[in-house]
């Protein structure tokens, strides 16, 4: 690749918006939506990872692992496990005009593959995946080392935390 190629892709990419690279046609549930209705949507979406809003507002997120390890930890059958039962308690989200090399930063941070994308409102716009920051990085091999730092750090074993709701 010739350099000044190169350089023109990584230029590209540190100021390249998440709203230019998320996924915008996105499934969501409410809080009060089963697990079944969570895996429905994941199904029809062909997606691991489904927003819960309440107002259009991003109140959480919920992943195939996520019901994974709720129904086999319960023993339950998912139309009886609400998504609000398995949803975790701190939320990480970020804007669309953000630049994508933070939202980089935010799952690495965070220890997260996907990031809910809010417009000023706070209102879901769509949902930006370790893979579509990999799917724009090209063949620029620094950004590609950013994005490995990124999947090491959030691969790292981490104790499981399930939260259930209080009755």
């Amino acid at each position: 690749m010739p350099v000044f190629e190169y350089w023109g892709r990584m230029h590209l990419f540190k100021n390249m918006k998440v709203k230019e690279i998320m996924t915008r046609s996105v499934g969501t549930c409410s809080p009060a939506d089963s697990l079944a209705d969570a895996v429905a949507v994941m199904w029809e979406m062909d997606c691991g990872a489904v927003p819960i809003l309440i107002d259009d507002k991003p109140v959480g997120i919920v992943t195939d692992r996520d019901i994974a390890i709720a129904l086999t930890t319960r023993n339950a059958v998912a139309s009886d496990v609400s998504v609000c039962d398995v949803i975790g308690r701190n939320l990480v989200t970020c804007g669309e005009k953000e630049k994508a090399t933070k939202a980089l930063k935010k799952m690495e941070r965070f220890g997260v593959r996907r990031l809910p994308v809010v417009n000023k409102k706070g209102r879901l716009t769509g949902l930006v995946a370790l893979s579509d920051i990999i799917n724009a990085s090209g063949k620029n091999k620094k950004l590609r080392k950013k994005v490995l730092k990124t999947l090491q750090a959030i691969s790292k074993p981490h104790p499981i935390v399930l939260f259930e709701k209080a009755e």
